[in-house]
């Protein structure tokens, strides 16, 4: 029983991993064939990368591996094992994929229309993340903060990366000195987090009420009739 309990929690592992890997591929794609072509900031450690891409002209895949330096010693003080290890492997993976699609690009012809860029863009680049969340796994930069933060308090993360790409932003602003670059880049953000929150926490909400009453043959009924609804019970 333990050799089977072994077997699937290495499937389970390897399965994870490679999803880890695949929303990796997918947000970096977004990156660079997006975001890049069409001076597009973007939020968290990624957007200290194409800050730094901006300003000095470095690599975006050599930027994000110095963003996420001393932001990983915080994570390995505040994150289990398991997320920490999900970590590194997300940032080892997210760093691949840029050096490859930075090195083999594919041009994507939208006729400079930014609009188009921060639709589409924030689509593909939130189904990248929200796959790399929804796995267990983080893509470094202030990625390890909103799950620490969504760890401990249960905020969502989109929400939290929300409010910390926009002081991410403000220094992009700052090289970029172009506010509809700054507006399409807010328009890219929104739809990436919603994504995000869709993937994570599911496309219908759903809440449930307690009610304490003697009269549960009353109550249920009352509920089933009118609201078509289910109940459980507790004595």
């Amino acid at each position: 029983m333990n050799e089977k309990l072994k077997k699937q929690s290495i499937k389970r592992i390897a399965k994870e991993l490679f999803f880890i890997s695949l929303g990796c591929a997918i947000y970096s794609f977004a990156l660079l064939h997006f975001n890049v072509p069409n001076q597009l900031a973007e939020g968290g450690g990624t957007g200290i990368a194409l800050f730094l891409l901006y300003a000095f002209g470095l690599p975006v895949s050599m930027g994000t591996l110095l963003v996420n330096i001393p932001l990983l010693i915080l994570g390995y003080k505040m994150l289990d094992k398991k997320t920490m290890i999900y970590t590194i492997y997300g940032i080892l993976m997210l760093t691949f994929w840029i050096k490859i699609f930075e090195t083999y690009h594919v041009v994507i012809d939208i006729g400079g229309d930014r609009l188009l860029a921060s639709v589409f863009g924030g689509i593909i680049a939130g189904i990248g993340l929200g796959m790399v969340f929804v796995f267990g796994g983080t893509t470094g930069g202030v990625d390890i903060i909103a799950k620490i933060v969504h760890v401990y308090f249960g905020f969502s993360i989109g929400r939290i990366i929300q409010v910390l790409d926009g002081f991410i932003l403000l220094l992009s602003f700052m090289v970029l000195k172009s506010f509809p670059a700054i507006l399409y880049t807010l328009i890219y953000i929104y739809i990436c987090t919603k994504i995000i929150d869709y993937l994570i926490e599911g496309g219908i909400p759903g809440k449930a009420v307690m009610i304490m009453s003697p009269k549960i043959e009353e109550i249920t009924q009352k509920v089933s009739d009118d609201m078509g609804r289910g109940l459980t019970f507790i004595k």
